[in-house]
């Protein structure tokens, strides 16, 4: 996770509905607004997406949908995920015993 995107990812369904994968497509929702927009299509023999130009500090959930030539499944939703960087400042020193 950056301070602007986020990588998710998920497993490949157990069952296609007897027919072949086509593909995925990812959604967010920015918690704020409860506003669900698609951010992407993934092929089917990929089990990722990096999703960019995020808010810092914001909170999103994310949704993924497998879909075959029928439909598409239900939704695999993510938990709450809050978007922030992954460098930090060092912690401080600690405190050492002095010797006497």
């Amino acid at each position: 996770m950056h301070k602007d995107s986020v990588t998710i990812e998920w497993n490949k369904p157990k069952d296609c509905g007897g027919l072949e994968l086509i593909g995925y497509f990812v959604e967010k929702c920015d918690v704020s607004k409860m506003v669900w927009t698609k951010v992407g299509d993934v092929e089917k023999d990929s089990t990722h997406l990096t999703i960019r130009r995020l808010q810092e500090d914001s909170q999103y959930m994310f949704r993924v949908f497998a879909q075959n030539s029928v439909g598409i499944s239900e939704a695999l939703e993510s938990e709450t995920v809050t978007i922030k960087s992954t460098i930090e400042p060092p912690n401080p020193f600690p405190v050492l015993p002095q010797s006497v």
